[in-house]
């Protein structure tokens, strides 16, 4: 059934409106969204957070009998009630957009390769890399440089420990004393592995990290 619907807070009468050519599914995928706290309307969702699932109602304001004119029947209603939740207050949001096999292969491919391709590498590298970091271009005054590096040593001083100069003690599975390293850095780097699966194992989040049992020294 093509639709016109809200998403309305009881507490607040604050509302999202949106249309649909399948309402309950729709719904579904709203209040799916919704609990599992990953809605793509961030202000809808803040609000479903806050006050919860049955503070809100989803409701059917119109039947459209023609699709072709759903989005001027939504955009009517987006102009008359001006929506709270509707962050986009044009018609047709992506939420609920039926996208081509074609586009579904170039997100998937896109969200299973490399998030940053070498040509976009290669510029980033350019505009940070040497005398083109801003630090560079930054210039910090003698006071600033004083503050800066005072602040450092009061950390140190008390008692600040940076996470990657913590050293840990490596064991057989068969719990072993084999070596002791200055990090997880360190170590991983030795053996050309993944220094948060050692810190993993370092914080028994993992039973064991490339054949080895990592712990924190006492």
């Amino acid at each position: 059934m093509k639709v016109i619907y809200s998403i309305r807070c009881k507490i607040t009468n604050k509302q999202y409106i949106g249309s649909a050519l399948n309402h309950i599914k729709r719904k579904r995928e709203h209040f799916y969204n919704l609990k599992n706290n990953k809605h793509p309307n961030k202000k809808l969702q803040n609000a479903f957070n806050k006050y919860g699932y049955d503070c809100f109602e989803f409701k059917i304001i119109e039947i459209v009998d023609d699709e072709n004119i759903l989005l001027d029947r939504e955009q009517w209603y987006i102009n008359q009630l001006n929506p709270i939740y509707n962050i986009c207050k044009v018609a047709g949001s992506s939420f609920g957009l039926k996208r081509s096999q074609e586009t579904k292969n170039k997100i998937r491919i896109a969200n299973l390769g490399i998030k940053h391709p070498e040509w976009r590498n290669e510029i980033k590298s350019k505009a940070q890399g040497g005398e083109n970091h801003w630090t560079k271009s930054k210039c910090f005054s003698e006071k600033s440089k004083n503050k800066m590096s005072e602040t450092h040593k009061k950390l140190y001083i008390e008692g600040y420990n940076n996470p990657r100069s913590k050293k840990i003690c490596q064991y057989t599975i068969d719990n072993v004393f084999i070596k002791e390293w200055n990090s997880c850095y360190e170590a991983a780097r030795y053996y050309k592995c993944s220094e948060m699966a050692i810190r993993n194992n370092v914080k028994n989040r993992t039973k064991t990290s490339n054949n080895y049992i990592w712990k924190q020294k006492e």
